[in-house]
């Protein structure tokens, strides 16, 4: 929900070189000899992948990752990998058969199985500790875990995290499966139940990497959640019996396509105010019970202990009003939306 922004260049080196070490794109070539004859456009199609490179297809950052979507969607058939495929349909089976063959070049599966017991090797199991360190939760809803850990059972290493989301769906782009800002660690319920293999409006879609801007706001920048109430309430005077339900909304009209598409793909609505509907009724109560300068009273106090705001912050409310701390806290983002707006300055 707040962008992750990019990952340390050291990381994207390793990324590179452990896979330059397959010749991917030679691969590639060679795929590309099998079109001599080829009456729909596939050879031109591998071309543009072999054209990208290894650098862009395996550590290209978002923008880069969306051109080359926008331009690999005007050779895939629009219908294809979604359902079968007619007989008569001769050109969807050809790309359906050539994107079988690259899902086996850039191997997902035997990428998350690299790095296994605890060993140097990089691959998705080192990938997920890193990415550990500065996302604790699903960056569609920030409201599942996504920590990966080690433990030891039985005496072998292991290690517990979330599945990969593939932003572009390997279904469709298998040329992005081991694509390094193409891997999104995520909740079972955003990644196997709601995004599946989606591929419509991807481009406008806020990217958990994508570094918020004006023109394209990441879902914290361009949307807020809100709260609405089945009758009028006075401050503080309500229970959970008195919300209608949590709404997400853009911050400017028209202003968050990307947030706006993300709110309905994953039902953000939907999920927060039948699963937590008591923790956002919660928020409103604090945030309307405690003004900022009762909060700061109360802080001066406990300063003695050396308790700082933020972590006061995360005592009161259960996560810090932190804007670059939001992939850190479960229910980060509406903590800040609803605390903000419902808190009185007095």
């Amino acid at each position: 929900m707040r962008s992750m922004g990019y990952l340390p260049k050291a990381i994207e080196v390793r990324h590179l070189e452990r896979f330059d070490s397959i010749g991917l794109i030679d691969r590639v070539r060679r795929l590309k000899s099998r079109y001599r004859k080829d009456a729909y456009g596939i050879r031109d199609y591998l071309e543009v992948l072999i054209a990208e490179g290894a650098r862009n297809l395996l550590i290209g950052r978002v923008p880069t990752l969306r051109r080359i979507v926008k331009v690999v969607d005007t050779y895939l058939p629009a219908n294809v990998f979604y359902g079968p495929i007619k007989k008569s349909d001769r050109r969807s089976a050809a790309y359906a058969r050539v994107n079988a063959a690259l899902k086996k070049i850039f191997d997902y599966d035997k990428f998350m199985d690299w790095g296994d017991g605890g060993k140097p090797t990089w691959g998705g199991r080192a990938l997920a500790i890193e990415l550990s360190k500065r996302i604790k939760y699903c960056p569609y809803c920030n409201a599942e875990t996504v920590s990966a850990f080690r433990f030891t059972d039985k005496g072998t290493l292991k290690l517990s995290k979330s599945a990969f989301d593939h932003f572009f769906p390997r279904a469709r782009y298998p040329f992005l499966g081991v694509s390094l800002y193409n891997l999104i660690p995520s909740c079972d319920r955003c990644n196997s139940k709601f995004k599946r293999d989606q591929h419509e409006g991807f481009r406008n879609l806020c990217h958990p990497h994508e570094v918020s801007s004006k023109s394209r706001p990441d879902f914290h920048d361009g949307m807020k959640f809100d709260v609405l109430f089945r009758r009028p309430v006075s401050r503080g005077a309500f229970d959970v019996a008195d919300f209608a339900g949590v709404v997400v909304h853009e911050r400017v009209k028209g202003g968050c396509k990307g947030g706006e598409r993300m709110r309905q793909l994953f039902k953000i609505d939907d999920v927060y105010s039948q699963l937590y509907m008591q923790e956002a009724a919660d928020l409103v109560w604090k945030a309307a019970r405690f003004p900022v300068g009762y909060v700061e009273k109360i802080l001066s106090i406990l300063q003695t202990s050396d308790m700082t705001m933020s972590s006061f912050e995360r005592l009161l409310y259960g996560a810090p009003l932190d804007e670059l701390e939001i992939n850190k806290h479960r229910f980060a983002k509406m903590t800040i939306d609803l605390v903000k707006t419902y808190r009185k300055e007095g």
